[in-house]
């Protein structure tokens, strides 16, 4: 009978302290687990906050961009239709303008648009020159018919080369923008 009674405060005692161990041990790794679920909120939420300031650092350059496309656009139209040197001045500043604000803000856009975006300035800022040279040299002025018709006809061509790249590039430019405001899907 003593055996039993123990065999029996034995078992007991060791049942409480697995009991209690248990009970410890659970209490340990439950506030384990809700400290590292608080870390993992606190990282999670800045890291949404570091690439919400990124997106719209991005849509803020992609947008600024398009508007000094769209005005480099409109003053080489101008230039090319009726060159003048007024014109000309205005354009250059302009050009380079958009050309640097492109070079300083590469790492903004991915591969295939900054090539896109690349190749349309350097059409453009090499085409001014020949428009602005042209701008020297009004074709109004000029008194041999075949010549006059060759300068018009290498103003053209030289501008419709650099258009055909810019409605792509506006496109490309106006869906990365859509994309970053979620009004498209990528």
């Amino acid at each position: 009978m003593e055996y039993l009674k123990f065999f029996t405060s034995s078992a007991f005692i060791i049942g409480a302290i697995v009991y209690l161990g248990k009970v410890l041990i659970s209490n340990l790794i439950n506030r384990d687990v809700e400290r590292f679920k608080s870390e993992l909120v606190i990282s999670a939420n800045q890291h949404q906050i570091t690439f919400t300031k990124l997106h719209n650092e991005r849509a803020d350059v992609i947008k600024e961009l398009y508007a000094r496309l769209v005005r480099v656009v409109r003053i080489m139209e101008d230039l090319c239709s009726n060159p003048t040197s007024q014109k000309a001045d205005e354009a250059i500043p302009l050009i380079i303008d958009l050309k640097y604000f492109f070079e300083e803000r590469r790492i903004y856009f991915d591969s295939k648009v900054s090539m896109l975006i690349e190749e349309v300035v350097m059409n453009i800022h090499n085409g001014y020159f020949e428009l602005s040279y042209n701008a020297d040299h009004n074709i109004v002025d000029i008194m041999d018919e075949e010549i006059k018709k060759q300068t018009f006809s290498s103003r053209l061509e030289g501008w419709n080369k650099i258009k055909r790249k810019v409605p792509e590039l506006k496109e490309s430019l106006e869906n990365d923008f859509r994309s970053l405001l979620g009004t498209i899907k990528q």
